[in-house]
């Protein structure tokens, strides 16, 4: 621990005197004075550093917790719901009718609200055998054709699983045919 004291001092320079806890040669009450200040001073510098430390870490916490929150509420379908639940989750995040989403409005919200349904319903639905719901059967549950949800598919960029060989031919080199 040091105590600063900047008299009798050349250009300002400050003058650094030890606080060893024995007495220092020519202890006057000025000395004295200025080695409580600085005690005091470094034991409040402290608390600060914990309590800004502390605050930060309570903030972070916070934060985590309302990311976590608006994540699970932005969660519009969860695996083994039922098709008419997400519907009804998706129209009350965009604020639309479930009737509009299953109907023929073609407004922007309304489509929007009726793609990330679609998308909700193809990607966490599952038939009572356990298998996910193929294109055809998720446009009978909107009323749509199985073309209508390939395409609000591959608008949000979902991927469209495919059996594996499916359509393997058409890669495959035409040995002798329409040569």
């Amino acid at each position: 621990m040091y105590a600063v004291s900047a008299r009798f001092t050349n250009a300002g320079a400050k003058r650094v005197v030890p606080d060893t806890g024995i007495n220092l040669r020519n202890r006057t009450p000025r000395r004295d004075r200025i080695i409580e200040i600085s005690r005091k001073w470094a034991a409040e510098n402290e608390a600060r550093i914990r309590r800004e430390k502390l605050e930060r870490e309570l903030v972070a916490q916070e934060k985590a917790k309302w990311d976590a929150q608006q994540a699970n509420d932005k969660l519009v379908a969860r695996v083994g719901d039922k098709p008419a639940d997400i519907i009804r989750r998706t129209a009350e995040k965009h604020n639309v009718l479930v009737s509009d989403i299953l109907g023929d409005v073609r407004t922007s919200d309304v489509c929007r609200a009726r793609q990330e349904a679609i998308a909700a319903v193809y990607t966490t639905c599952r038939m009572f055998d356990g298998r996910l719901y193929t294109l055809g059967e998720v446009g009978r549950v909107f009323g749509r054709d199985h073309t209508t949800i390939l395409y609000s598919l591959r608008k949000l960029g979902i991927q469209i699983n495919r059996k594996p060989g499916y359509m393997n031919w058409l890669d495959s080199p035409r040995d002798g045919i329409g040569n």
